[in-house]
């Protein structure tokens, strides 16, 4: 872990030191959760191919979609949780977890169909420096699962947010980005799906955006 998370130290820095005339511009990704040109799916197929057959079967929800704002959990805010406008049946929750005292903040997005929930979560990433976007959790909720996207705590898809105002390491947001983003993603997503039907995700899995075929 230490090796890894070095290299991606290394990585981030030279990076950011490219982008530090940039920082706070938006970098190239455009509105939260819009693609990044030349990252990401772009045309490809989907990696996440048919609909699984469910894991758990005849699992019908406990507690409706807007209830969701109000389950408590660690460091964390559930911004919004409503259904789709344009999809009802979509249940869609946004949350923002912390790590107090050094003030970050890691986006979430999750969805979780309102019926027909397969007992599965995928979490899903972005390409390059981008954690991901709210885009993310559209293809797997489609296919039944209860799906999660998360910034990883930071919204400009470059690695400028290794270095700080002051050119120093940041040290939290590096971690974030290498790993704590995911995680929280992880556990926030399955806890909010056991939340709406009474029982927890029997099986999870991760799909990274920069491993998907092109």
């Amino acid at each position: 872990m230490k090796r890894i998370l070095l290299i991606t130290t290394l990585a981030l820095v030279a990076t950011a030191s490219t982008h530090a005339q940039v920082r706070g511009a938006g970098g190239r990704g455009g509105p939260q959760g819009a693609p990044v040109p030349g990252v990401g799916r772009g045309n490809a197929p989907s990696a996440l191919g048919a609909a699984p057959k469910p894991a758990i079967r005849d699992v019908k929800p406990v507690r409706t979609c807007e209830s969701l704002a109000a389950v408590a959990l660690p460091n964390t805010t559930i911004e919004s949780a409503t259904i789709d406008a344009a999809n009802p049946a979509i249940c869609r929750v946004t949350a923002v977890t912390t790590h107090p005292p050094a003030g970050d903040k890691v986006k979430i997005w999750f969805a979780i169909p309102t019926s027909g929930w397969n007992g599965r979560f995928l979490g899903s990433g972005g390409g390059g420096f981008s954690g991901g976007g709210a885009g993310g959790v559209n293809e797997p909720v489609a296919l039944g699962y209860a799906a999660g996207s998360t910034d990883t705590g930071h919204e400009v898809p470059s690695g400028s947010f290794a270095l700080d105002a002051k050119g120093r390491l940041n040290w939290q947001l590096i971690r974030d980005n290498a790993h704590v983003g995911i995680h929280e993603m992880t556990v926030t997503g399955k806890a909010l799906a056991q939340s709406m039907y009474g029982v927890a995700p029997r099986y999870s899995y991760f799909n990274g955006c920069s491993n998907r075929i092109r």
